[in-house]
């Protein structure tokens, strides 16, 4: 069973977040910190012998914000570009070579480019065997899906989402459940959610924020994330 939350959109919100101060700060006042946490030098009072001191405090780095806001944006638009037909300008150039024994994947937007390896023979792998050869679309978009994985499981590794025994709601019977311990743990598990089940999001009419579709989640041409805006929304044209 998907866990509550998992279906939601708040990670693409979180991706289109601007990499300025004002849009880092209003996110975190809706939502809170993202658990990136660091320790960092901080100025403390002046000793009487006139040298300046520091002080070591934990703190979430404006950087680190934009940081994970640029790998969110990036990994859902490599998502967004082959397999879920959201509508958008947002776009990836997305490529996979396969150049001295390695597969190496290459990414560009108008924010900037990259270049990693996603296969060698000390670096998974496994994929070399399942991705070569590099010989048709089918399999370039293969090895894109599995690049998108790849990075995506990275992302859940290092923000800590475990897997956990949880009693259900009435105390019952116990279930596994993933677990993430943090905000930023949190988005990435419900991106990964969102890739599992293929689940389809729209931005709603009124306010702009994006809802998941179909299913149990809502009809496919549901144009509002809630009644709320839903009335609002006639409100304005009466």
């Amino acid at each position: 069973m998907t866990q509550p939350g998992l279906v939601g959109g708040l990670f693409r919100s979180f991706s289109e977040t601007e990499r300025v101060p004002n849009a880092v700060l209003k996110f975190a006042t809706q939502y809170g910190h993202l658990g990136v946490r660091k320790l960092i030098a901080v100025d403390a009072p002046q000793e009487t012998s006139g040298r300046k001191s520091f002080s070591m405090r934990w703190a979430e780095p404006l950087q680190s914000w934009f940081n994970e806001i640029d790998e969110m944006d990036r990994l859902v638009r490599a998502w967004d570009s082959g397999w879920t037909g959201v509508p958008t300008t947002r776009k990836i150039k997305q490529t996979v070579a396969h150049i001295a024994d390695r597969l190496i994947y290459s990414w560009s937007t108008e924010l900037g480019q990259g270049t990693e390896v996603l296969a060698s023979q000390d670096l998974r792998p496994w994929l070399l065997e399942r991705l070569l050869p590099l010989d048709s679309t089918k399999s370039i978009r293969r090895a894109l899906r599995c690049y998108l994985q790849v990075a995506v499981n990275q992302k859940l590794k290092l923000n800590e989402v475990a897997v956990q025994l949880l009693w259900d709601r009435k105390d019952v019977e116990l279930g596994l459940s993933m677990v993430p311990s943090t905000l930023a743990g949190f988005m990435w598990l419900q991106f990964a959610t969102a890739i599992q089940g293929n689940v389809a999001h729209r931005r709603c009419e009124d306010c702009g924020h994006w809802f998941a579709l179909g299913g149990r989640l809502g009809r496919s041409d549901k144009r509002f994330c809630s009644g709320t805006c839903k009335m609002r929304a006639h409100r304005k044209k009466t």
